[in-house]
């Protein structure tokens, strides 16, 4: 399932940036329960633990970081975990009011969903997710640089 968003964020590329780094993911993608990095710094190749709910149930995966352009590009792919493909990025073009963040996510389906919901309400309820993730990284971003 292809997931392709965007929204207009009020702040600088380099906020956005911070706050997409898998620790800090949780703090605005709802969805998330746990990212655990295995290195300590970020690089192309590092590896995060992730802990997700949908649907009721927890989803443990295995992420790498697979691109990196400081401001501009996060892009991982699932390595291992409950999803059979999970890869994705965000890409971030700053412009005159602020930055936008365009995610394209390629999301093959956890091998047991299928049995708890139809693929229209995944797919329906994954999109949703996406959606409310963006909006509360948006929320977050505008509330930061409105203090400084």
């Amino acid at each position: 399932m292809l997931l392709d968003k965007s929204i207009l964020i009020h702040a600088p590329a380099g906020r956005i940036y911070e706050l997409l780094q898998p620790s800090r993911q949780p703090l605005w993608d709802r969805s998330l329960v746990r990212v655990a990095p295995r290195d300590e710094t970020l690089h192309e190749g590092s590896l995060f633990d992730r802990v997700a709910r949908a649907l009721g149930h927890r989803f443990e995966s295995a992420s790498e970081a697979i691109a990196l352009r400081k401001d501009r590009l996060f892009a991982w792919r699932q390595v291992e975990g409950d999803f059979e493909e999970h890869r994705g990025a965000y890409t971030l073009e700053p412009r005159a009011d602020g930055t936008l963040v365009h995610l394209v996510a390629d999301v093959e389906l956890p091998f047991v969903l299928p049995r708890l919901a139809t693929e229209a309400e995944v797919r329906a309820g994954l999109s949703r997710d996406a959606d409310d993730a963006l909006f509360n990284l948006k929320a977050l971003c505008e509330r930061a640089s409105s203090r400084r």
